[in-house]
């Protein structure tokens, strides 16, 4: 059994809706085919970010497939406008020789992974897999100054994940499967930040020492405030 059998059975991937953004057509073609050949025959296909919108508005969707060649138009502004119409979206952008800048900077706005053209059965069914296990980024990440602040975010979130996995564990002899899906996260994380940092290894070491700090400071006054706070009531 394969993980995207154990994330959605068989059964059930008929009834996810996806919407296939993408200007060739017989890119859409090859798309809908290993779609098909995993499971999900619910389809649409359109061939411009706008008319995905349009689509977005009439009907419901689990899945956005998007060709993120920039000639097609603004794919990061293209991601926050579907992600605004619906958060729980899980939405894949899609081109050739990505470039990882750009890769980055859509999955910092919400892409839960990325599919390299061209596909094959075996990549499309590995995009689906990251992306359906992947969760949507939280604020602190969002919301950071620098690239190397969000990589530093996400590293310590996926270090604090597997913390958690492992004191529950304790109290749960034998359940090891939470631990063991975390620490995937933690190297997913250390992957990323070693392949998107910027600045080399040294500034992002130096970078992560700051955000720890500043998290230290900032837990430290909520503290006091929430002791102040008890003492006053």
């Amino acid at each position: 059994m394969s993980l995207l059998d154990e994330l959605i059975p068989l059964g059930s991937r008929k009834d996810l809706s996806w919407l296939l953004v993408e200007s060739e057509r017989m890119q859409r073609f090859s798309i809908k085919g290993s779609l098909s050949e995993l499971g999900f025959i619910n389809v649409v296909e359109v061939s411009d970010y706008t008319s995905a919108l349009e689509r977005l508005s009439e009907q419901k969707f689990f899945y956005v497939l998007f060709d993120a060649a920039p000639k097609v138009g603004t794919p990061i502004l293209f991601l926050q406008e579907l992600l605004q119409k619906d958060p729980r979206l899980i939405c894949i952008p899609s081109c050739y020789n990505p470039q990882a800048d750009a890769v980055f900077d859509l999955i910092i706005a919400g892409a839960r992974g990325f599919l390299c053209k061209p596909i094959t059965g075996e990549s499309v069914e590995e995009a689906l897999t990251l992306a359906t296990r992947t969760d949507q980024i939280p604020p602190i990440i969002k919301n950071a100054t620098s690239r190397n602040e969000a990589l530093a975010a996400m590293l310590m979130l996926a270090l604090n994940k597997v913390s958690t996995s492992l004191r529950e564990a304790k109290t749960n002899t034998g359940d090891l499967g939470n631990v063991k899906t975390h620490l995937e996260g933690l190297r997913t994380a250390s992957v990323l930040a070693k392949t998107f940092a910027e600045g080399g290894t040294d500034l992002f070491i130096h970078d992560l020492a700051d955000f720890l700090v500043l998290q230290s400071s900032a837990s430290e006054r909520a503290l006091k405030k929430f002791l102040s706070d008890k003492s006053n009531s």
